[in-house]
């Protein structure tokens, strides 16, 4: 068979050279435009919003806007530009002979907001998480672990709403503002395993939206009253707080924390040295004196430093690894 246009032997009757003189094989805009989000650099495309570079976006706007002939089969594409301006050269077989093609486009960055961006500069919100403590004041190191926590939790979602609208300070405690309910909840549940704290929620309506009652949720987040190495009344028995239990004094068995009370803080602790024991009793060394103590039910032993509560004018030896 040979081609009707030029002759030459060809198993079509319109050879690949000829057919790219007679049909456009690539079609494209004079124009590319890609879209921007000007707060958070993301390039939207098929309606999402990706976190890629300019050239990742030229190429994915390239795809989108190009049209190359179906029986054509690339094996190059060239491309290059200052940013503004491109010109391209595409190669290719088409019909069993070697084509080339080239031309020229401008890109245009649009510049729009994200939906996400959008509500996050609009104040937008649906829970707040309310960093309270029991009976004493937040420490500032609280505060900064749970904005470490609440960065964290952010950057590992993927929710377009997945953002801190606000941190305000109160005289109680302080209030962080989530963009996503679900998150904000999944936060304060972190923050509750990591302090030991109380966890409580409630909702309130805050309008509608396509005839449904919206809903902003509140999730309380109540330290508790200790800290991690503080001596504490659990349940009728002396022990000391950790992070949700405590370990019993004189059984090193651990309790739960629910409702103790702080009896020695931890910075308050003496340091000595077991100088001596019996079945019943152990002696210790503090402070240019000695003190003793009821032997507990797990092993102490003479030499070994420990802690030193004071209650109620009674000693109790709390070993290291119990505080520390």
């Amino acid at each position: 068979m040979k081609c009707a246009v030029c002759g030459r032997d060809s198993k079509y009757s319109i050879c690949g050279r000829c057919l790219a003189r007679r049909e456009k094989i690539i079609s494209y805009p004079e124009v590319v435009e890609i879209i921007l989000c000007p707060r958070c650099g993301r390039y939207k495309f098929s309606g999402s919003w990706n976190e890629i570079s300019f050239e990742e976006a030229l190429d994915k706007a390239i795809e989108s806007s190009f049209f190359v002939h179906p029986e054509l089969n690339v094996k190059d594409f060239e491309l290059s530009g200052d940013g503004h301006f491109y010109r391209f050269k595409i190669k290719g077989v088409l019909r069993e002979d070697y084509v080339e093609e080239e031309g020229f486009f401008k890109v245009r960055v649009k510049r729009e907001g994200c939906q996400k961006c959008s509500r996050e500069a609009g104040g937008y919100y649906e829970a707040i998480i309310q960093l309270r403590a029991k009976n004493r004041k937040i420490l500032d190191e609280e505060v900064d672990r749970v904005v470490k926590i609440v960065e964290e939790e952010i950057n590992a979602s993927g929710s377009e709403k997945s953002f801190l609208t606000k941190i305000v300070e109160r005289r109680e405690g302080v209030d962080f503002y989530i963009g996503d309910s679900k998150l904000a909840k999944k936060i304060a549940k972190r923050v509750v395993r990591e302090f030991g704290a109380e966890f409580k929620e409630s909702a309130k309506i805050a309008g509608r939206k396509d005839g449904v009652d919206f809903y902003r949720m509140t999730y309380l987040v109540r330290l508790p009253e200790h800290f991690p190495g503080d001596v504490v009344i659990a349940k009728g028995r002396i022990a000391v707080a950790k992070i949700n239990k405590a370990y019993d004094l004189m059984t090193g068995n651990t309790v739960p924390l629910e409702g103790a009370k702080v009896v020695v803080r931890k910075e308050d602790l003496k340091s000595g040295y077991v100088i001596n024991k019996d079945d019943s009793a152990l002696e210790i060394f503090s402070e240019d004196r000695v003190y003793v103590a009821e032997k507990p039910e797990y092993e102490v032993n003479v030499g070994e430093e420990v802690f030193l509560a004071v209650i109620d004018e009674k000693a109790y030896a709390i070993p290291k690894w119990m505080v520390e």
